[in-house]
């Protein structure tokens, strides 16, 4: 049960009418140093009084009194804050906080931090403005005529931010603390909805004007638990299928240390069941496997094969691509390369990919190119965006070819191995923290090249829509003769 304390500073005073309306019901009420008189004037009994009363004309004496040094680590308010703490209460609400100094105001508001991190929660309270701090959940607040409702990033950044009932919504956006994006929204429905963190909710209705009944928890989430081998569930969709099973398709990922990982953000089915008409999920969190009713002709996949009679709908493209660049011949794929390199902001570099079918899976390829200029090359790719990715291919240089890996930037040194002219094989062995890369030529051996860590998040922003694997041809000039992929294919798991 929350033990609801109420803490009176020296700041701008409050009306009778904002305590009266406000001020939870049998709270402990501590006053701090110049805010004794703010709880006098208001008829208030303090039952604690502490400070170190540099800034009251008269010191208060009597057994509720505790004083302090004015030389001192923390402020009044803090104080306060630690020794009702101490006593047990996690319920605050701070009166007399804002106004005056301004050094004063920000330390006071940062005391809403040091509640939170230590599982309390409080708020500062004014005639005309209430100011808290949140954690991930979900949170109401009531229409207030003439009253704005803005909401700031206090950490570095707050992703999954979604406000509803609100002139300005906001679904899943990244609020962060440079950019003042969540400033003067106004409350248009009886009460707003705000939540971070990414879930599953919802909300039903006999018509689809409303009005509205919403669920009473989130049906699915992971959030609060970082121990889950899944993160960020959300954006669920439900669907019956044709043997009358109910499911949630929805996305979350698979987090490596944060709440990102390479794979970025990654589908999910769980099966859905249902009670007093509302769907259930599960335990009502996501996992890398379940139980459901799947139906015999559904399979894992083996492994995917490229058919270069067409072009199939899975593979991905970076922006809108040059189809004339790409000829599907049946028995090989001819890519012509590009002058638009695969580093290049807004080009259409000569790319095709899939994305990455798992944390450990197999990806080759067998190509043959012959690269007439300088820094023309072809081959893999392991690819993020235009400044988070690998290169693995045939490159010309010094005027004679290689085998090359690469990555964009000062950073990486580029890894150069000299192979036998001709047909090639390229493989990439992918696991959790890197790529094993292996060529061979013709009907030799894979010979083991070289190992490059994943692409992190921190390195390629943050990684939506997950790694990418492919093809890809690139050249200072645009009359480079065509680079030959014979076979494509990737599959989970490790090597045969």
């Amino acid at each position: 049960m929350n033990k609801s304390c109420a803490v009176f500073c020296g700041g701008d005073p409050v009306s009778r009418a904002c305590v009266e309306s406000t001020m939870t019901a049998g709270a402990y009420i501590i006053c701090a140093d110049k805010g004794l008189r703010l709880a006098e004037g208001l008829g208030l009994t303090p039952d604690l009084i502490i400070g170190d009363f540099d800034s009251i004309d008269q010191r208060p004496v009597g057994d509720n009194v505790l004083t302090y040094p004015v030389e001192k680590d923390d402020t009044d308010l803090m104080l306060a804050i630690k020794t009702a703490l101490e006593m047990g209460y996690d319920r605050f609400q701070i009166y007399g906080a804002l106004g005056g100094r301004l050094d004063h105001t920000l330390g006071n508001i940062q005391s809403l931090m040091y509640l939170l991190t230590r599982g309390a929660w409080g708020e500062i309270i004014a005639d005309d403005q209430h100011i808290a701090m949140y954690t991930k959940g979900e949170y109401r607040f009531l229409r207030r005529e003439g009253w704005s409702l803005s909401f700031f990033a206090y950490s570095g950044e707050v992703s999954a931010f979604s406000v509803h009932g609100t002139k300005y919504e906001a679904d899943n956006c990244l609020l962060k603390n440079d950019f003042p994006l969540g400033i003067s929204n106004k409350v248009t429905a009886g009460e707003a909805v705000m939540s971070f963190g990414h879930m599953i909710t919802a909300a039903r209705s006999r018509s689809v004007w409303g009005p509205y009944t919403s669920c009473d928890a989130p049906l699915l989430t992971n959030r609060d638990r970082e121990e889950d081998e899944v993160a960020c569930s959300g954006h669920g969709d439900l669907f019956q299928d044709h043997q009358g099973n109910w499911w949630v398709v929805h996305l979350a990922t698979r987090p490596d240390g944060k709440w990102y990982s390479h794979m970025g953000r990654e589908s999910f089915l769980l099966p859905v069941t249902w009670y007093q008409d509302w769907p259930r999920i599960g335990d009502g969190r996501s996992h890398l496997q379940c139980e459901g009713p799947l139906w015999r002709e559904q399979q894992p996949l083996a492994a995917w094969r490229a058919n270069f009679s067409r072009r199939a709908p899975q593979w991905l493209f970076v922006r809108s691509p040059e189809l004339s660049r790409y000829r599907f011949l049946g028995d090989r794929l001819e890519l012509q390369p590009a002058t638009e390199r695969l580093s290049d902001p807004l080009g259409k570099p000569t790319f095709l990919a899939l994305r990455q079918l798992d944390i450990d899976c197999v990806a080759e390829a067998e190509i043959s190119f012959a690269p007439r200029y300088e820094g023309s090359e072809a081959g893999l790719t392991i690819y993020i965006d235009q400044s988070g990715h690998y290169t693995f291919g045939l490159v010309r240089r010094g005027g004679r070819c290689v085998l090359a890996v690469q990555r964009p930037g000062d950073t990486f040194a580029p890894i150069l191995r000299d192979i036998a002219p001709g047909v090639i094989r390229l493989r990439i062995v992918a696991s959790k923290r890197e790529y094993a890369l292996y060529a061979a030529s013709d009907e030799a051996d894979y010979q083991y090249i070289a190992s490059v860590p994943v692409l992190t998040w921190q390195e390629a922003g943050r990684c939506f829509t997950g790694t990418l694997i492919g093809l890809y041809a690139q050249s200072e000039q645009a009359d480079e003769a065509p680079a030959v992929i014979r076979t494509f294919c990737m599959k989970p798991g490790s090597p045969a």
